[in-house]
């Protein structure tokens, strides 16, 4: 067993130490009680602005590079899955077109300043199946993806379809989780813990069907844009000789 390993194991050991000795000692507990948790949040969780601050979260999330898969399991441990899913979802989406728009704004010469390479080069020439790819197989930061579509002018109709498409898989997976989650919060009996097990093990199964599928589209783009650029070098014609 190499040391790497033996360190992993120790610090989860640790941390769970912890967090035991936390919950034994501290008053932690009734805090986690789901009848005092309901009360606690039930000013906010029953404010009628609470799905327009939901939306501003998102914004703000990509504003601040924050992960936009961070929000959208918030989300769904705020709301019902029938709620949850059109909110995470359309909130996503405010946030891809808002950040698209910025890109198309700022303009491809400034956005490239701003953009890593590597993202560049996988957004130079986006169809839909990529923009599906790319969001079904998150590699790249999600804001930096819609600025720089926006910059390179990526219709957007193809951009808002790639993206309703491409999420819309882990949403629903993120919030059929969060629902089993809250459901063994409330009532921790086995049946629940394996209906949260059974949940995780087949969104397991289909995102890495899914990915699959995702990261051979991407290939194929990688290597289509590879053949272009040796293409369209070797068609350049040499200098011409002094």
């Amino acid at each position: 067993m190499s040391r790497r390993l033996l360190l992993q194991i120790a610090l989860i050991v640790v941390a769970a130490a912890g967090l035991a000795a936390i919950w034994l000692w501290l008053p932690i507990r009734d805090y986690a009680d789901p009848d005092a948790v309901a009360r606690l949040t039930a000013p906010v969780v029953e404010s009628p602005w609470l799905p327009l601050i939901v939306l501003g979260a998102f914004l703000v999330a990509g504003a601040v590079m924050l992960s936009v898969w961070v929000v959208i399991f918030q989300t769904c441990l705020l709301y019902s899955p029938l709620v949850a899913f059109p909110l995470a979802l359309g909130g996503a989406t405010l946030s891809a077109m808002t950040f698209y728009g910025v890109g198309r704004l700022l303009g491809r010469d400034v956005v490239m300043r701003l953009v890593p390479p590597r993202v560049q080069q996988a957004l130079e020439r986006v169809t839909l199946e990529s923009i599906i790819a790319v969001r079904v197989l998150p590699l790249l930061p999600f804001t930096l993806v819609n600025m720089t579509c926006g910059a390179f002018g990526v219709p957007v109709r193809t951009f808002f379809l790639g993206t309703l498409l491409g999420m819309a898989p882990g949403v629903l997976g993120m919030t059929l989780v969060g629902d089993r989650i809250l459901a063994v919060i409330r009532q921790p009996t086995p049946g629940a813990i394996v209906g949260l097990v059974a949940v995780v093990a087949v969104l397991v199964l289909v995102a890495r069907f899914f990915r699959k599928r995702a990261a051979a589209r991407y290939l194929q783009d990688a290597v289509r844009r590879d053949n272009d650029a040796a293409a369209a070098a070797s068609a350049t014609p040499p200098p011409a000789a002094p």
